[in-house]
């Protein structure tokens, strides 16, 4: 990062914790491997009005160690990248130690802390996303695709990955250094130019983790054929008709698809509806009967069995959970 940028940015992260006036609301919280630390014994609460001011869709600031041991959570999305030195995050329980070049991307309502930072030897970047801009078009379909191995959905403690910098491509940083020139800026087009910088260090990084984990599945196979079909077509989709779209009959294709695959049919078809569920669930307001006719279901009786057997709770006590403060 350019040392004219860093300075620039410095002076717009001591602005913004200058004016920024906290909620605090106490939070029994599970601390995971944390001894010797002095942590708070209150999770502090940033709701997103805090952070996203005159109709800003993404805020940008570096951490500063006086906040270190802080136990918060927030409304919106975050990605943490490492500028230099070594840093300590605790995440849901769970601590990491990110260095230099690592990116960290945390969800909704993640219970985070700091345990490790030092003014003087680390920088530690953090770009806030609000819901608002993850639900634009060329962002749902991003967070969407990630969602089903990032969302918090059944307490996972294995919901987030670290990434390296250098696996992202040679051109990571200059795109960062575009993205964060025109933030500070008051130019034309700086918001189109800023959203259009994270769309790609988005992609780049959800580009990176597939490969990472499913690099396996050629596009060339007959699995990835049936995986983006259902994925495509799962709003109004059933066996007979995938079945004349691939020109086989029924039943099969129903053998094929098991085989290709290892799950049923109908199972690929319910995971990928519940995965828009999700999304919807955590990312909007909308109502549970407008979701389930998102998710191309007719019976609103189907969809709560489907859900509460997959997730063991109704989408109203899932989406009450996940907006619960302090829930674990």
């Amino acid at each position: 990062m350019r040392m004219a940028l860093e300075k620039d940015l410095w002076g717009k992260t001591n602005s913004l914790f200058t004016s920024y006036q906290s909620q605090t609301i106490p939070v029994q919280y599970k601390l995971g491997n944390v001894s010797g630390k002095r942590l708070t014994k209150t999770c502090l609460y940033l709701p997103e009005k805090d952070f996203f001011k005159f109709n800003e869709k993404m805020t940008v600031f570096f951490h500063q160690s006086k906040y270190n041991n802080y136990i918060h959570q927030h409304e919106f999305y975050k990605i943490i990248y490492i500028i230099k030195g070594e840093v300590g995050l605790g995440i849901n329980g769970h601590e990491y130690s990110l260095s230099e070049g690592n990116i960290f991307i945390l969800n909704p309502l993640d219970k985070q802390y700091v345990w490790k930072y030092n003014d003087h030897q680390d920088l530690m970047l953090n770009i806030l996303i609000s819901k608002d801009l993850v639900n634009r078009s060329m962002f749902h379909s991003l967070f969407l695709n990630f969602s089903k191995d990032f969302f918090n959905l059944k307490n996972s403690s294995e919901s987030n990955t670290i990434f390296a910098a250098h696996t992202l491509g040679q051109n990571f940083d200059s795109i960062i250094d575009t993205m964060l020139t025109e933030y500070l800026a008051d130019d034309l087009y700086r918001e189109i130019i800023v959203e259009s910088s994270l769309q790609i260090i988005l992609s780049l990084i959800f580009r990176t983790y597939y490969y990472q984990n499913y690099a396996a599945v050629k596009k060339d196979s007959l699995e990835y054929k049936i995986i983006e079909y259902i994925d495509q077509n799962f709003t109004n989709i059933s066996l007979k008709k995938a079945s004349l779209d691939f020109h086989y009959n029924p039943k099969y294709f129903s053998d094929l698809v098991y085989k290709e695959t290892g799950k049923k049919f109908s199972t690929l078809v319910q995971n990928r509806c519940i995965q828009e569920a999700f999304f919807y669930l955590l990312n909007t307001d909308f109502s549970i009967e407008k979701i389930i006719s998102l998710c191309g279901y007719k019976n609103k009786t189907s969809f709560y069995n489907i859900f509460k057997k997959e997730i063991n709770c109704t989408p109203s006590e899932f989406r009450l959970k996940n907006k619960k403060i302090g829930s674990l």
